[in-house]
């Protein structure tokens, strides 16, 4: 198997971006992620699941 030659960052200033713009990407995923899955079990911790009609006018 041959390794493929990397060439230096700076020779690939598109690349650099795309680096960039791929990791904010990410970030903004997982943190979209970890932010439902803290609402999720805040809402069961509260008993929040069970309420019907939220915000809609209705009882329950």
């Amino acid at each position: 198997m041959t390794a493929k030659p990397v060439s230096p960052a700076w020779r690939d200033p598109l690349s650099i971006g795309w680096q960039a713009h791929r990791r904010i990407l990410l970030l903004r995923l997982r943190w979209h992620t970890s932010s439902a899955r803290r609402r999720d079990v805040r809402r069961q911790l509260l008993g929040l699941h069970h309420r019907t009609g939220h915000g809609t006018g209705r009882t329950g």
